[in-house]
């Protein structure tokens, strides 16, 4: 999953004419998807709106690099994707549903790609993604982030299986307990988690 993030991110700096700007800075590439994980892991639920924005900005300036660049001067493409993939990147920010099931096709998707190496492969993952999300939107989100986290973490730690699993379970329920109080969706996740979790935050309150 680590290479295809990188090859995204590399052609996305190649249209963006940023490539030689940022390759100075890649000795920081390990500790960028470091990072990354980790967000993904603990905080994934909470940093998904910007997650799913920052995806779509990207996906619009590669179109409109690819379509526009021999028609249009430099600047031209320059200022149609700044201006268009902010203002639709700022509008999705303010759709979280639609963020939501951005983020979890998007996510779900690399991932079908990384197992499968496959273009049906991906789109099983981007469906199951889809599923997740409507079905349970809380929960979906937080484990999508939390296995593209734990695959991220395995890929650059060099990490045991077993370990990685252990590492998801924890970070999965950590970010459920944590979006307990969300009032984004209405369905959290499966109802006897939602009445677990009431349980667990009712003991703490008597401690």
């Amino acid at each position: 999953m680590t290479d295809v993030l990188i090859q995204i991110f590399s052609y996305f700096a190649y249209l963006t004419g940023i490539e030689g700007s940022i390759w100075k800075y890649r000795s920081y590439g390990d500790d960028a998807i470091l990072l990354i994980a980790v967000v993904l892991l603990f905080f994934g639920f909470m940093a998904f709106r910007i997650i799913s924005s920052t995806m779509v900005f990207g996906m619009i300036t590669i179109v409109i690099c690819r379509l526009f660049e021999a028609y249009i001067s430099w600047g031209s493409v320059v200022t149609a994707f700044a201006v268009i993939g902010v203002i639709t990147a700022f509008l999705l920010y303010l759709a979280p549903y639609f963020e939501g099931g951005v983020f979890c096709i998007v996510l779900g998707g690399i991932a079908g790609w990384n197992i499968s190496e496959s273009i049906p492969g991906m789109l099983i993952g981007a469906f199951l993604g889809m599923i997740m999300f409507c079905l349970i939107p809380v929960s979906g989100i937080c484990a999508i982030s939390a296995v593209t986290g734990a695959v991220l973490l395995s890929e650059s730690e060099k990490f045991p299986i077993p370990l990685m699993v252990v590492i998801f379970c924890i970070c999965f329920f950590f970010q459920l307990f944590i979006s307990r109080r969300q009032k984004i969706f209405s369905k959290r996740c499966p109802e006897k988690l939602t009445d677990f979790f009431h349980e667990v935050e009712r003991t703490l309150k008597k401690c």
